[in-house]
């Protein structure tokens, strides 16, 4: 969708997590600082900085 669509409104895209806590905070980290998500592709794994596109 992201690559043929640019106008949405974010995609979140998150690796597995089984830690549901830490997902959620990795998820609030990686979009906190932004100031919109229109047209972003964030990607959020278990550990380490988020992909944003």
């Amino acid at each position: 969708m992201h690559s043929s669509q640019h106008d949405h409104a974010g995609i979140i895209v998150c690796k597995a997590d089984d830690d549901l806590a830490r997902m959620a905070t990795n998820i609030n980290e990686a979009i906190s600082s932004l100031a919109t998500l229109t047209g972003q592709l964030i990607r959020v794994y278990p550990s380490g900085s988020p992909s944003i596109s």
